[in-house]
Formats: C-alpha cells, sequence, structure tokens
C-alpha cells in the first residue's frame, strides 16, 4: 500500500501547478495508468522556473500550458480506411446490441472490448490497440493508449478475445463471452 501512496502524492506533486482542471485530470489519469503499469515508478515533478525569469514570462509559460495541444493517444495515420468509415459514426449510445458506453467505461478493459464490438457489428472483424485507442479517443473522448490497450493480453484466458493479426500487426478480435460481458443488460440496449 505504501508504494500506491507514494505513486499518488508524486502524481499529486507533478501536477499541483497545472491551473486547467480539464487538463489536470487528463494529465492525473495519464500519469496514473502509466504508474501503474510500470516496474519502476519515476515520477519527476516539472521543474520551476529559474528565479531568473521575469514575472511576465512566467506567466507566458503557465498559460502556454493551459492552451498547449493536446496530443491525441494514437496514431491516425496507422489506423485502416475501413476502420475509419465503419467507425465515423459511432456513438456512446448506439444502436446496436451493446450497452451503452456509460455503463462500461468505468473498467478500462472492457471499454476495449466495447470498441471491438462496435467494430465487429460494422464489418471489422479485428484492430489493433492503436485502433481501440483511435476509436476512443476520436470519437468517444476517452483516451487510452496502445500500451493500456494491450493489457486485453490478460483477458485472453478469460475467453474475451482472441489475439488476430492484421498487416503483420498484433491486433484483437472479441468473442463470445466478451460480446456477452458489453451486451445490454436487462433490454437497456439502443434497440432499433
Amino acid at each position: 500500500m505504501k508504494k500506491y501512496t507514494s505513486i499518488v502524492t508524486q502524481i499529486n506533486e507533478a501536477t499541483k501547478k497545472i491551473d486547467d482542471q480539464k487538463l489536470k485530470r487528463i494529465v492525473y489519469k495519464r500519469l496514473l495508468e502509466d504508474a501503474l503499469q510500470q516496474d519502476v515508478i519515476k515520477i519527476q515533478p516539472p521543474t520551476k522556473p529559474t528565479t531568473q525569469q521575469s514575472g511576465r514570462q512566467k506567466k507566458n509559460n503557465s498559460s502556454t500550458l493551459k492552451k498547449s495541444n493536446y496530443a491525441p493517444s494514437y496514431r491516425e495515420d496507422d489506423v485502416r480506411e475501413e476502420v475509419q468509415k465503419a467507425l465515423a459514426s459511432v456513438s456512446a449510445k448506439p444502436k446496436a446490441s451493446v450497452a451503452p458506453f456509460n455503463e462500461i467505461k468505468d473498467v478500462n478493459w472492457k471499454k476495449y472490448l466495447w470498441v471491438l464490438e462496435i467494430g465487429s457489428q460494422n464489418g471489422i472483424e479485428s484492430m489493433t490497440n492503436n485502433e481501440i485507442a483511435y476509436v476512443l479517443g476520436k470519437f468517444l473522448a476517452d483516451g487510452a493508449t496502445e500500451k493500456a490497450v494491450n493489457n486485453l493480453t490478460f483477458k485472453i484466458k478469460d475467453g474475451f478475445v482472441g489475439r488476430a493479426d492484421v498487416n503483420g500487426k498484433k491486433a484483437w478480435r472479441i468473442l463470445s463471452d466478451g460480446k456477452e460481458l458489453v451486451a445490454p443488460k436487462d433490454g437497456h440496449g439502443q434497440e432499433d
């Protein structure tokens, strides 16, 4: 438990100078996900401006942080065109035999299964880690890194996903147990 307390303390320290609360939550979440996935935790707080900087320069530095472009956690160039087209109209409340996204989004690996099922229903039988991260980040505003999506490896033994190959890259396909897991509960689906 001490290790987790240390992680949280380090992340709090690293994010305390971020004024924009939305950006702060995003950075906090990313740092926490990365820290929990690493064997060695080395989170350093941002360096403090030197005393030689003027007040104006300090103000500009903090406003630059607020206005900086958020880099997506996926590479759009590596997403197949058929995935982009098939999932361009994905919605958090799909009209398909899948639960609404907000019912499962609190568990990361279930989000990945949800995306795989939406893909399957739209003719995409398997997706790479990057493609899953693309759908989550671009259409559902719920980013994930390729590294995080790779945690689906731990769900193979549960029968939720199977490995696949897409143009020589590791990919995932959802299996029947995975489909059941993201199916609507008690008829709460958004069927037509």
